[in-house]
């Protein structure tokens, strides 16, 4: 019987992963490019992806799921105080890590392009992407490897759902925690929210970000969470943070 498609994706990504390796760590030459720490960061990332795949092929996917529910949301302070170094204190020595941005892998080995275009073609096909959706533990091992090698986005696997963020003006993260849970008692998530939060298109949001000085922070429509009874007339002009 022959193997299934699923069963041939995964060994072909766990023999492109072999080839990575093996590139690393000797025809690609990385320390040059990226520092013998850094070498080693990525000769540990591709194992631990490739050992994931193996798991893959040998444990099968039972099928479980959680229940759908709703995520908790994350919360954020509006404003955020900017620690200030000590000149006394000496500056700690930053850990190496590995590049984060996408594609940076292919933009720093060239040599990599062509297992980039065979991972995409593998990934447009329909059984694969059957396969994917159905199967989470498949979805985490390839995203990573997708991710640095700059597959297209739209091929990539999504990442887990993530709860909603808010900001926080007038109150800690603790107390918003608090009045969350405390709302759930009675109410629904979406009622506890439609109660709390100020949400990009209110008045008062919209003439904050219109005069705002800094332009940067426009951008910025993160609904707001409004602790302890807070109503927008009481508040002063938010500083919104940055995206990161």
């Amino acid at each position: 019987m022959p193997p299934s498609p699923v069963t041939q994706f995964l060994t072909h990504v766990s023999t492109l992963l072999t080839a990575l390796l093996t590139r690393v760590t000797t025809l690609g030459d990385p320390a040059p490019r990226l520092g013998e720490p850094l070498a080693t960061l990525l000769q540990t990332r591709l194992t631990e992806i490739a050992q994931a795949i193996h798991k893959l092929l040998t444990t099968p996917f039972t099928g479980r799921t959680r229940p759908a529910m709703h995520l908790a949301p994350r919360f954020l302070l509006a404003s955020r105080p900017v620690p200030t170094p000590d000149p006394n204190k000496p500056a700690r020595e930053k850990a190496p890590r590995l590049p984060t941005h996408y594609r940076w892998l292919t933009k720093l080995f060239p040599e990599f392009l062509p297992d980039r275009h065979a991972l995409e073609d593998q990934l447009r096909e329909q059984d694969v992407k059957d396969a994917i959706a159905a199967d989470p533990r498949l979805a985490k091992a390839i995203r990573k490897l997708a991710w640095m090698l700059g597959v297209q986005r739209n091929l990539i696997p999504p990442g887990p759902p993530r709860g909603q963020v808010l900001l926080l003006v007038g109150c800690s993260v603790e107390q918003a925690r608090g009045e969350y849970r405390d709302g759930l008692k009675t109410m629904s998530h979406d009622q506890v929210l439609r109660k709390h939060c100020m949400f990009p298109d209110h008045p008062f949001q919209v003439r904050m970000r219109e005069v705002s000085r800094d332009k940067r922070h426009n951008h910025d429509k993160r609904p707001v969470w409004l602790g302890g009874g807070l109503k927008p007339p009481e508040l002063q002009p938010i500083p919104y943070p940055l995206r990161t």
